[in-house]
């Protein structure tokens, strides 16, 4: 499986990039994102190179007639390591894991140090869940080929699977500088940067994606948390409206764009997002926390304080909860329990500014 695929599920289809892959190996580009049209299968037009025959049928979907067509091939020359590596990939493609580990071995066996089995092997390593042996696989590709930005790039992912984001700045800037427009770096680019306190480049890192893939709604998103955290609420909006229009369904693409409503005076709108995330995703404490928040705007503050209530049964210590159930108690004239509810903030070791935050809600019981 594609690493990137991995770290982002709205990749192009596998079929996709096992012909991307197959084309690195063999020394030529990827061409655009999105392939073209496969023209029907001609046998009339079958290439003579084994290699590029299998390459057809698996931009056709056919990873079982590719593996044939590569077998076929390997009972001839069974020291050719580029016919090892398209089975690897010819198997991946249809999830043998295991036959495709054993396949890019032989590969590397044949060729020590070959930059596209490493590359083969560190995806299969992070779809197993060991990214550690995943950043051995793609640092060695790097050994052998420094020029290789997917290699740069999936070390970055392997890195970040790792908690390491400081660490996959590196080959994150690499693989830019090697790929400028590919929209995967630019997004998590612009994350390693916004982690760092780096706000302006990462938010120019994302707008950039974001214009460059408009239907792509990890971009989208990025830049949409980027522009909230800003303050530019409005723009912010336009970017949460355009990933769900893409993914209607997509639970934090719909939380962004309510989280911006809710700050661009759209609370009614945002308050019925958030009531259908809380039936999609009902043990989540920040949404019936910021739904909570949006109907104390909306001034009903009874059903406000229910639904921070239940944000508190999810998580004891959330804040943020806290903080809003203080704010609802008084904007509602109950004072007393509001009082009650700011006792809690220490208790629960909130920051003093959150403590001040709950203090300055209490000023209306004055």
């Amino acid at each position: 499986m594609n690493p990137r695929q991995l770290h982002n599920p709205r990749q192009p289809p596998r079929t996709w990039f096992a012909r991307c892959v197959v084309l690195l190996a063999l020394g030529a580009g990827c061409g655009p994102t999105t392939p073209p049209p496969t023209p029907p299968s001609d046998e009339s037009a079958t290439p003579q190179d084994p290699v590029e025959h299998a390459l057809q049928r698996l931009a056709e979907g056919d990873a079982a007639g590719a593996e044939k067509i590569l077998q076929a091939a390997l009972d001839e020359e069974p020291d050719n390591h580029e016919l090892w590596f398209s089975m690897a990939v010819a198997q991946q493609e249809q999830g043998r894991a295991d036959d495709a580990v054993a396949s890019y071995e032989k590969a590397l066996a044949l060729k020590p140090g070959y930059a596209a089995a490493l590359l083969g092997l560190g995806g299969l390593a992070l779809d197993a869940g060991d990214p550690a042996a995943a950043e051995a696989h793609f640092s060695g590709a790097l050994q052998t080929n420094p020029d290789f930005a997917a290699a740069h790039y999936n070390l970055a992912v392997a890195r970040m699977r790792q908690g390491d984001l400081a660490d996959a700045r590196a080959p994150l800037e690499a693989a830019h500088r090697l790929e400028p427009e590919d929209v995967d770096v630019l997004v998590d680019l612009a994350k390693v940067l916004a982690a760092a306190g780096e706000r302006e480049p990462a938010l120019g890192l994302a707008q950039r994606a974001s214009s460059l893939a408009p239907k792509d709604v990890r971009a989208r998103m990025t830049h949409g948390w980027l522009l909230a955290q800003s303050g530019d609420h409005k723009a912010a909006a336009t970017e949460f409206e355009g990933a769900v229009a893409v993914a209607p369904s997509d639970v934090e693409a719909r939380l962004g764009l309510a989280r911006a409503w809710v700050r661009t005076g759209k609370v009614a709108e945002a308050a019925a997002i958030f009531a259908a995330l809380s039936t999609e995703v009902p043990d989540a404490a920040q949404i019936w926390a910021d739904w909570g928040a949006a109907l104390a705007k909306l001034g009903e503050f009874d059903s406000a304080v229910e639904k921070l209530d239940e944000a508190l049964t999810r998580d004891p210590k959330l804040v943020a909860a806290h903080v809003r159930k203080v704010a609802a108690l008084a904007q509602g004239g109950q004072c007393k329990r509001a009082k009650k509810a700011h006792r809690q903030l220490a208790k629960v070791g909130a920051s003093a500014k959150a403590q001040a935050a709950g203090k300055a809600a209490l000023s209306v019981c004055r």
